[in-house]
């Protein structure tokens, strides 16, 4: 580990590796080895060496960190340390491999990090401003690196709010958001009673950090508006991601992700919209259902009910005709339009018959 060559230095953490999952190495020693290598990171004197063998140390560290009888808190303090230095000269990769691994780590934990950081002149969260710029981005694959870091993150973090109370700070004044939403999107009470909770049992000693720890949001009111609005991108993956984090971030039925599923569902028994609007209606609200029923089959399989149920109504009214390729031409303007409205369910079908074949979710990062 002491040689000058980064690749020399990434065999020896593959070995090392090897090492302590057979029991021949002290983990004392793992731990500070790999602590060492992400704690030296230079971003000035970055290149693809190093960054790889940074990145290296980082997985290994995310692979043995609940075999590591390590401090959790300086981990926790090394990676969100890392994470700025990579993320504020873009280099995004390690920046996203640091925020994997304090995923794993208990929320309370990367809360006190932050809480016990030394520049308490700046707000808790300042060190996350790097994420910022991310949004102004026209590039998805930035775009879809931004929705992962706040996947990632514990929602109180950027949403805003309170550690150790019971109330939550409010992203806006009125109770709405701002900014560029789509207009058939109402925003209204987009982080509801649960955002900036903090669970049962997360509340900090006092003789260690004050029993209330507030972090302001990391968002202005607009930006939250740009979040919202990518609800309504053409990118299937940034979709299904900004569900993701909005109902992390407020996962409550009165929530916004929730609000946006129902006012799908009103619009979808609708005989007056066109086929191709009703058809993204059902493909949409059934997005919204996969992410926020990925690991539960059975409230999946209830909402899909609820989903095709809905779409049903739109062909209802009127017999479906079968009719042959000679008489195709002489078929009803309303028969061609009752035919259209079954196609709504059939993509619908189409796209469950997808998901399940799949099995998991796959996006998740």
């Amino acid at each position: 580990m002491q040689n000058a060559d980064p690749i020399v230095r990434g065999a020896a953490l593959s070995l090392l590796l090897a090492c302590f999952e057979n029991n021949v190495v002290d983990p004392a020693f793992v731990e500070a080895t790999i602590l060492e290598v992400i704690q030296k990171f230079r971003p000035s004197k970055a290149n693809v060496p190093s960054i790889r063998l940074t990145t290296k140390a980082v997985e290994i560290l995310g692979k043995t960190l609940n075999k590591l009888e390590l401090n959790l808190q300086d981990a926790t303090t090394a990676l969100f340390g890392l994470a700025t230095k990579a993320g504020s000269r873009g280099i995004w990769s390690l920046a996203l491999a640091a925020f994997r691994v304090l995923s794993q780590i208990p929320q309370e934990i990367c809360i006190k990090a932050l809480a016990l950081k030394d520049d308490a002149s700046r707000p808790l969260n300042s060190s996350l401003y790097f994420l910022k710029p991310l949004l102004r981005q026209v590039d998805l694959n930035l775009v879809s690196l931004l929705l992962q870091c706040l996947v990632l993150l514990p929602p109180i973090i950027w949403t805003g709010g309170s550690v150790g109370t019971a109330e939550s700070k409010k992203i806006t004044t009125d109770g709405h958001i701002k900014g560029s939403l789509p207009d058939d999107m109402d925003a209204n009470e987009l982080f509801g009673e649960e955002a900036g909770k903090s669970a049962e049992g997360e509340a900090f000693p006092e003789d260690k950090v004050s029993a209330s720890i507030t972090f302001p949001s990391l968002f202005s009111e607009e930006e939250v508006g740009t979040i919202v609005s990518f609800l309504k991108s053409k990118d299937i993956m940034i979709r299904k991601l900004t569900i993701l984090v909005l109902s992390r971030a407020d996962p409550s039925e009165s929530g916004m992700v929730y609000q946006y599923y129902h006012q799908m569902l009103d619009r979808l028994p609708s005989n007056d919209m066109a086929i191709g609007i009703q058809t993204d209606l059902a493909s949409q609200a059934l997005e919204v259902a996969e992410v926020l029923c990925y690991d539960d089959p059975m409230v999946y399989a209830s909402l899909v009910i609820e989903i095709l149920s809905r779409a049903d109504t739109l062909i209802g009214k009127t017999e479906v005709a079968s009719p042959t390729l000679s008489s195709r031409s002489g078929v009803s303007t309303s028969t061609q339009q009752t035919r259209g409205r079954g196609g709504v369910i059939e993509s619908a079908v189409e796209m469950v018959i997808t998901r399940v074949r799949k099995g998991k979710f796959l996006f998740l990062p």
